[in-house]
C-alpha cells in the first residue's frame, strides 16, 4: 500500500501543513483570504457566503505538483484532498463554538475570540443564512469547500496528464 513514492506525498503534505498552522494570518493577508481582501485577485462570488478565492487556485497548483510526483497515486492524491477539507471544517467548528479546545488554548487557529452557537455555525456554513462573523479556515462554506476538491481533482489530474504526456 505505501510505497516510496507515497511516503513522499505525505511528506510534502506534512510540510505545507506545518507551514499553513505557523504562518496561516500572514499567508492568508497575502492571499487575501475568503474573497473579502482588496488583496484577492481572484474573488468570484457564487453565494453570499460561497467564493472561488485564490485559495482554490492554490489547491490546483498544490495538488497538481503532488500528481506531478507521483503520478500512480491519483486516489491517494484526491483521497488527502477530501481528508484537508474535514480537517478544515474541523478547525473552523472547533474554533467557532468550542475555544477551550487544544488549537486555540496553544494559539494554533487563528480567529477563536468569535463565538458562535452551533445552529448558527452551521446555517451560515451550509449557506441558509449570513451571519455577522466571518468563517477563517471555511470561509467560502461549503460551496468553497467543494471547489476546492473540485480543483484538487481538476489539478491533480492536470499534474498526470502534464507527467505522462510532457515529462
Amino acid at each position: 500500500m505505501f510505497n516510496r513514492c507515497s511516503c513522499k506525498i505525505f511528506l510534502v503534505c506534512i510540510l505545507m501543513f506545518t507551514v499553513l498552522l505557523s504562518c496561516i494570518a500572514y499567508i492568508d493577508d497575502i492571499f487575501g483570504g475568503g474573497g473579502n481582501s482588496a488583496k484577492c485577485m481572484i474573488c468570484t462570488k457564487i453565494s453570499y457566503n460561497g467564493h472561488l478565492t485564490n485559495w482554490t487556485i492554490s489547491h490546483f497548483f498544490f495538488y497538481m505538483i503532488l500528481a506531478m510526483l507521483c503520478p500512480d497515486n491519483l486516489l491517494l492524491i484526491i483521497g488527502i484532498g477530501v481528508m484537508w477539507e474535514f480537517i478544515e471544517l474541523y478547525f473552523e467548528y472547533s474554533s467557532k463554538i468550542d475555544h477551550d479546545n487544544f488549537l486555540c488554548r496553544n494559539k494554533l487557529l487563528n480567529n477563536c475570540s468569535q463565538k458562535m452557537s452551533s445552529t448558527d455555525f452551521w446555517n451560515h456554513y451550509l449557506g441558509f443564512k449570513e451571519h455577522k462573523f466571518s468563517l477563517f479556515w471555511c470561509s467560502s462554506g461549503l460551496v468553497g469547500q467543494l471547489l476546492d476538491i473540485a480543483f484538487d481533482i481538476l489539478g491533480a489530474f492536470t499534474g498526470v496528464f502534464l507527467v505522462r504526456n510532457y515529462f
